[in-house]
């Protein structure tokens, strides 16, 4: 999806949405990150990518410079 949250058409860079009825229910202890991360049952990843004709997706970037890797911020840069 875009910024607006409205889908982005093939082959355009979007943030990845998730849903699944085994996804999280959101973050221990955490309203504020689960309000941000969880809305309308899809999971906002974060994630940048792109989807091809064959329905195939890749990943191009994160939205925020930043990944957790075993519970420390990590630059993706």
């Amino acid at each position: 999806v875009d910024e607006d949250g409205a889908d982005v058409p093939r082959g355009t860079i979007g943030e990845l949405l998730l849903r699944n009825p085994a996804l999280m229910a959101g973050y221990f202890r955490d309203p504020v990150r689960t309000a941000e991360a969880l809305r309308d049952g899809w999971l906002f990843t974060g994630d940048m990518a792109w989807q091809d004709d064959d329905g195939f997706f890749y990943f191009s970037d994160r939205k925020k410079d930043i990944v957790r890797r075993r519970g420390e911020n990590v630059s993706s840069l």
